[in-house]
This record gives C-alpha cells, sequence and structure tokens, in this order.
C-alpha cells in the first residue's frame, strides 16, 4: 500500500505515485489481480501505474496446491482428503509412478482405425463428374472450392428434404402440443406446473430447437467457432500438468516423517510459501503487462514455435534427438505428435508443461504456467510498442539482410497462416507446380533451429544440464521491415 505520508496526488491535485498493492481484506467478489491505471482521457497517456492483488485469493489459489501436490507425491492418503471413487481413480494414475507417467503412443490398430475415419476415398462417389481444382492450388482455396462444387451440384446440403417436410407440418399441430412436456417446458426456462402457451410450446417443441439433431449441430458449430478462433473448452480438464510440478516440490521439500506433527507442519507451510511466492509472481507480472498497455493473448500455449527454449530443450533432449517417431515407440529417442511421442519420463521431471506457452498475458488455467513471467510474444510486443522496432529472425537465409533466401525462408512464411487444432501447416514449395509441405510442429526444431546453440550448465533453469541461447534473433525499426522475398511464380496462382 501507499505509505501513510502520501496520499497518492501532487499539490495541483494530479496522481503522483505508481502503486503495487496487495489487498488484504477479503471480498467475495474480488478477483486475482487487476490493473487499475491512470490514464489522460484525451491522449491515453499513462498518468499513473496501479497493480492490484487480492492475497485471499492468492492464498486460496497456493493452499489449493499444496493439497493437490500433497495427494500426488502420497502425503496425503486420499481417503483423507475426498471419499470418492473418481478422485482416487485420478490420484492413483497421477502420482509418482502412476499410469498417467507410464503413457504409450498409440497401438497401430488404433491409429489405422482412426485414419480410416479421414480416407479420402471414401469421398470418391460425391466428386464422380465434377470439375478438377488447379495443381498447386493452395490448401484453404482447394477446400473451398470443392466444398462450393458439391454445393452447385446438389450434393452437400443440410439433410433430408423430405423429413424436413415432415417436420414443418407437425409444427403448431396438437402432437407437437403433446410432445412439449412439461419436463420439456422446464428444460427451456418455464414453469412446468403453468399451462403451455404457444411461446412456450414453440421453444420446447422437439421439432424446433429442443430437436437433438438440431442441438448437436449447435454444438458442432460451438467447436467449430471455438477452433477458428484458436481455443476450445474443455468440460473435465485433465490434471496431468500437476505430474511435473509435484516432481519439482517433491525435490524441493522432500517428505517429513509423517509421525512428526512440527515437521509435517513446517513442511506443509515451506510449500505454501513457495506456491505463494511463484504465483504471486505470476499474477503481478500478468497486471504489470497490462500496465504497459499488453491485453490478454489467449493464444500463447498455441504459439509452438516461439515457446520457452527449456520445452524444446525436453522435447528434443538438448536437439539431440530429431527422428520422427514410429508407431509403438516410447518417445526417448524420437519425435512426433503426442499419439506417437507420450510424455517421457525426463520430459516429466523437467516439468515440460510450464515451458509451452509464449505469453504471461494468457489464462492458462493451471498452475506450472501461472508461476511464470515473460514470455517472447510479451517481449516483442513491449519493444514494438514503445520503440517501434520489430523482433525478427536473423538467421542466414531468413532474414533480407543475409541476400541469400533459402528454403528455410520461403518456408517460414506459412506462420502467417494457422494450422489448425491438429498443429500441421501447410509449407509452400518453391516450385508452385511441387505439391505444399506438411509439417507437424514437433519438427520445429530440426527444421528452423529454434534452440539455437546450447552448452553445458550448472546455472539455475539449466535443462538437462545445459542452457540454450534460442533462435537467433534481431530488432528492426518497423520502417525498414522488408518482404522476404518476391514469389517468382506468383503469375501462375492467377
Amino acid at each position: 500500500m501507499l505509505p501513510d505520508k502520501l496520499d497518492g496526488t501532487n499539490k495541483d491535485g494530479g496522481v503522483l505515485h505508481n502503486a503495487v498493492i496487495h489487498i488484504v481484506d477479503v471480498e467475495g467478489m474480488g478477483p486475482w489481480g487487476i490493473m487499475m491505471d491512470a490514464e489522460d482521457p484525451l491522449t491515453g497517456e499513462k498518468i499513473s501505474g496501479s497493480v492490484n492483488e487480492w492475497s485471499h485469493v492468492l492464498d486460496r489459489n497456493a493452499s489449493n496446491l499444496v493439497d493437490m501436490l500433497a495427494l500426488l507425491n502420497g502425503e496425503i492418503p486420499a481417503d483423507d482428503f475426498l471419499t470418492g471413487e473418481n478422485v482416487s481413480s485420478w490420484i492413483d494414475e497421477n502420482r509418482v509412478g502412476g499410469a498417467a507417467e507410464r503413457d504409450v503412443g498409440m497401438s497401430p490398430a488404433e491409429l489405422a482405425r482412426r485414419q480410416a475415419s479421414f480416407d479420402p476415398e471414401v469421398m470418391t462417389p460425391y466428386f464422380q463428374g465434377m470439375g478438377q481444382v488447379r495443381a498447386g492450388t493452395p490448401p484453404r482455396a482447394r477446400h473451398s472450392q470443392r466444398a462450393k462444387m458439391l454445393g452447385d451440384a446438389g450434393r452437400m446440403g443440410p439433410g433430408n428434404a423430405v423429413l424436413s417436410d415432415r417436420l414443418k407440418r407437425l409444427r403448431c399441430s396438437s402432437i407437437e402440443e403433446t410432445l412439449a412436456s412439461p419436463e420439456m417446458r422446464q428444460a427451456v426456462g418455464f414453469d412446468p406446473t403453468s399451462v403451455p402457451t404457444p411461446e412456450q410450446v414453440k421453444r420446447a417443441s422437439p421439432f424446433g430447437r429442443m430437436n437433438p439433431t438440431i442441438r448437436r449441430e449447435e454444438d458442432r458449430k460451438r467447436l467449430l467457432g471455438h477452433a477458428a478462433r484458436h481455443s476450445c473448452r474443455l468440460e473435465g480438464p485433465d490434471g496431468d500438468n500437476l505430474i511435473g510440478l509435484a516432481r519439482v516440490a517433491q525435490r524441493l521439500f522432500p517428505a517429513p516423517d509423517p509421525n512428526d506433527p512440527a515437521a509435517v507442519l513446517k513442511h506443509r507451510q515451506d510449500v505454501y510459501d513457495w506456491a505463494r511466492k511463484e504465483t504471486s509472481a505470476g499474477v503481478m507480472a500478468h497486471e504489470l503487462g497490462h500496465s504497459v498497455g499488453l491485453r490478454h493473448n489467449f493464444a500463447a500455449s498455441f504459439d509452438s514455435l516461439n515457446y520457452h527454449t527449456q520445452y524444446w530443450q525436453l522435447r528434443t533432449k538438448n536437439g539431440t534427438v530429431s527422428r520422427d517417431c514410429e508407431e509403438g515407440e516410447d518417445g526417448e529417442e524420437c519425435i512426433g505428435p503426442r499419439y506417437r511421442d507420450p510424455l517421457t519420463n525426463a520430459e516429466i521431471d523437467g516439468n515440460i508443461t510450464r515451458w509451452g506457452t509464449t505469453s504471461v498475458m494468457d489464462y492458462p488455467g493451471e498452475h506450472a504456467q501461472d508461476m511464470n513471467l515473460l514470455g517472447s510474444y510479451d517481449r516483442a510486443a513491449a519493444r514494438f510498442a514503445y520503440g517501434g522496432t520489430v523482433d525478427v529472425w536473423a538467421d542466414p537465409g531468413i532474414s533480407v539482410a543475409a541476400n541469400a533466401p533459402t528454403q528455410k525462408g520461403y518456408f517460414a512464411t506459412a506462420f502467417t497462416v494457422s494450422p489448425g487444432l491438429f498443429g500441421v501447416n501447410y509449407f509452400p514449395p518453391i516450385d508452385v507446380l511441387e505439391p505444399y509441405v506438411f509439417m507437424h510442429y514437433s519438427a520445429y526444431q530440426r527444421e528452423f533451429g529454434v534452440l539455437g546453440s546450447c552448452a553445458p550448465s550448472g546455472e539455475a533453469g539449466a535443462v538437462l544440464g545445459q542452457k540454450c541461447t534460442g533462435a537467433q534473433l534481431d530488432v528492426v525499426d518497423y520502417r525498414d521491415m522488408q518482404d522476404f522475398i518476391s514469389d517468382p511464380d506468383y503469375a501462375a496462382f492467377s
């Protein structure tokens, strides 16, 4: 809080001091943290910074984390915490030595079954007698053209026209009124004991929006809408982000003698103080980010190219693992999609989920990333906002200044397009007549050298005994930015 001698204003009544405030009073509706800066309403200029954190929310979060880590580390029996089959099975799977740590890649049979559902041969009858999309057309344009062809040919529509007509004729009938039962009316927010009105029947009718098919379609559109914004919503998120954090806590604070009450109490207090300190730093960094002008970044876990170097160190064993995983491997000496490259013991020990982000301005929804400070996005955004400079890769073949454009640099232009939820980018070929190259994000270290150079280190924060510099970066005045290279075959697309 501000010292008693300061009232936060100068002689003219203007705001004078920046403030970092811990609010100790318990407020039921209090957030965890919030930025409440004073800004000039005409110019937008910052007059005073005010970063605030509610201590009781921080305390509750730290206390809950201590309990979960103690459960996973076997310091609290599950039945002493909460009796329930779901709770016990979750703890058994996620604690040290549990099933979650012994995950295996997807079996060849299961992989084949899933791939069969995407078999392009299934679509062959739909395209018979239709025109062909020009070779070399970018994937998104190809998909759009095919969808238009199907629609124009009447081969892709909303469904069964005969059934739709029958349902339409049942609207406003006695059958519809009967089916709009009290339970259906209650489901859409009406008093089930009241006399049904035409409006209630219309909203509760199984021939309208309460139809299971329509509701499934609405759910599908909602999921697609989330996907278009690079987001998803999990109703029952997994707890595997805590596995690595539990091991970190176990190394920092070895379990006490359970028969020594004083030692048990001190152990819990030590873990609590650590959790409180680490998460408080993350919250304050987030709110300070707002104070310097950064908005929420709800795509930080999506930007795998710019993750913390610790993530890629653990995925590739400091750059020594580059081979694609085959079916049935355990991921120890290869890399690939998680269904082929499950979490390894070294990745869990290194708390890998903490490092899979690029910004402290996200809402990660997991304890490990709540402890992070600035990411590469935050630094780049602040430099651009205050210095007018752009962070750029400076590797040969990437930078214009290198005067040696390569396929690596040309490939990088694909990052201007979203890879979608499957994390697979469409990388353009040098020759426009060649097919696009599909690359999973797990190959980024091999293809783009995101780790830079690595060297042995005994410093705090070293991963697997090494520290890596990250990709070679430079800053360029925004006014000096240039196109990487013009496409010599651009005319072939038109």
